[in-house]
């Protein structure tokens, strides 16, 4: 029981999805600052640079987010069910807003794989695809990233009050 006092297992359960979801916020944060400069270089510049950047960047970053996604939605979702009877309903809706995330994917899967390459087509350079890449990047981390980040920000204080 004295251990308890250092290290409390379910306080980290309580915690975990918050904390996961703020890296999340954050690495979003970030991506969308360091890939802008991107949009504010002479094109003719830019453009040879941005699919070999994007390759490493987008790669690197599936193997962060990935990982960190599956902690935010699964310690949500185990939350939920363990019933801390105040906070239900705030981890269940921040791990659905998590899960959310991915309902991206179809509006982001062909500018990434344009991104990628180093062709040019006729519907836009890869400045131009990058530029619509983090649109869609902008509106998902404010229509589901920060409402999961804020949902289980509320359950985590109206759980930790209880335990």
């Amino acid at each position: 029981m004295a251990s308890r006092q250092f290290f409390d297992p379910l306080t980290l359960l309580r915690v975990a999805p918050v904390v996961s979801s703020s890296a999340a916020l954050w690495f979003s944060h970030d991506q969308y600052f360091f890939l802008k400069v991107f949009l504010h270089i002479e094109e003719h510049k830019a453009e040879p640079a941005i699919p070999a950047y994007f390759r490493k960047f987008f790669n690197g970053g599936l193997a962060r987010l990935l990982p960190l996604y599956a902690i935010t939605i699964g310690t949500g979702i185990a939350n939920s069910y363990s019933r801390p009877a105040a906070a239900h309903l705030w981890y269940a809706c921040g791990a659905a807003f998590a899960l959310a995330h991915f309902t991206f994917v179809p509006a982001v899967m062909w500018k990434v794989e344009h991104l990628a390459n180093e062709e040019n087509d006729a519907k836009g350079t890869g400045a131009e695809y990058l530029k619509k890449w983090l649109d869609v990047h902008m509106i998902r981390s404010v229509i589901v990233d920060f409402p999961a980040w804020i949902c289980f920000s509320i359950a985590a204080l109206k759980s930790l009050k209880s335990v």
